[in-house]
């Protein structure tokens, strides 16, 4: 049930050359995955966060997952995927490409929405970033927050980035790395499952890159032991590189992991995070 639960929540669309090639493939879910590939494409080219884009794509199209699902469960996904795409083009039409200032009201798409906190990061060259925490709600998500950080050029702020996926945050701050500076955000969705909404960039030259804090979890199987697996978000500690998580055996239930708890030690590539090794706090290391 465990390695079941972990290969849904892995798995959405495929490439459309799969679903070709594919004797199971029915006409819905071609035409389903049709219809969303205009999506994707808007959404690479306009998001803020491109790189966290191109990773969800790339996992979400990973052949060995798909060829799991019944086409019902395919035409399901792809159902969620399309509507994850279409909130994100929508919440990217909402939020100003530019503003004089970024006080008291809130930017973008929520309803009914106030301002929790906010607050100004500066660095050494300059360099300015503005904040501000929201909370409201939105038809299709009910109530959710939001993170926005904009930088100053100049007279004008422009959005950094930005984010609707997480219930909760807590204030971004820049952290000193031996890759550089970064700015870096923890943040926690709605739902008992405390999934991660985390936000983290580098800074290169006089840039801001995103970097994806997503994919180095599909290597979280191959270090775990069987019949253990993680169910829930991590903690993260950008400082040090870390993310500390719970472990679930087979028999858990979803609120009472009885595994124990694992740190696991990250670096960064690139625009990603790598997992480079997988500690058990408290007990016997995993074997190997």
């Amino acid at each position: 049930m465990l390695r079941t639960v972990r290969r849904l929540a892995m798995t959405a669309a495929p490439l459309l050359c799969l679903l070709a090639a594919e004797a199971r493939a029915t006409p819905e879910v071609a035409a389903a995955y049709r219809a969303m590939e205009p999506l994707w494409r808007q959404v690479l080219a306009a998001s803020l966060r491109r790189a966290t884009w191109s990773a969800r794509r790339a996992e979400l199209e990973d052949e060995a997952h798909w060829a799991t699902l019944s086409p019902g469960d395919r035409l399901a996904v792809l159902a969620t995927e399309t509507e994850r795409l279409r909130r994100e083009l929508a919440h990217r039409r909402a939020v100003p490409s530019r503003t004089e200032r970024l006080g008291e009201g809130c930017v973008g798409p929520l309803r009914g929405c106030r301002v929790l906190a906010g607050g100004v990061l500066r660095g050494e060259d300059g360099m300015e970033l503005r904040w501000q925490f929201q909370r409201g709600f939105t038809p299709e998500t009910g109530t959710t927050g939001g993170l926005l950080v904009f930088e100053r050029r100049g007279r004008e702020l422009h959005p950094l980035t930005w984010s609707f996926e997480g219930y909760d945050w807590q204030a971004p701050r820049l952290v000193e790395h031996d890759d550089g500076l970064l700015l870096a955000a923890n943040g926690f969705r709605a739902g008992s499952g405390h999934g991660n909404a985390d936000l983290l960039y580098r800074r290169s030259g006089d840039a801001w890159r995103e970097v994806e804090l997503e994919s180095w979890k599909l290597a979280l199987p191959r270090h775990l032991p069987a019949g253990l697996g993680v169910l829930k978000g991590v903690d993260y500690d950008f400082a040090r590189m870390t993310a500390r998580m719970s472990l679930w055996r087979d028999a858990d239930g979803h609120c009472c992991p009885t595994g124990g708890q694992a740190l696991a030690d990250l670096r960064l590539d690139g625009d990603r995070l790598v997992l480079v090794r997988l500690r058990r706090i408290g007990l016997d290391d995993f074997p190997g």
